[in-house]
């Protein structure tokens, strides 16, 4: 197996776009703990890395 690469840009936005939506769950008024938080994808970044 292939050491992982570095970082790239695309990583940090899909990265920022994740903690933005977890962030915007666990605040949203009228929510409660348990919450679950499906990550169906990066979308137009996980294309950029194909």
């Amino acid at each position: 197996m292939a050491p992982p690469s570095a970082p790239t840009a695309a990583s940090f936005v899909a990265y920022s776009e994740a903690d933005m939506a977890l962030r915007g769950a666990l605040t949203t008024p009228g929510t409660a703990r348990p919450l679950a938080i499906l990550d169906l994808g990066g979308g137009s970044v996980a294309a950029f890395h194909a």
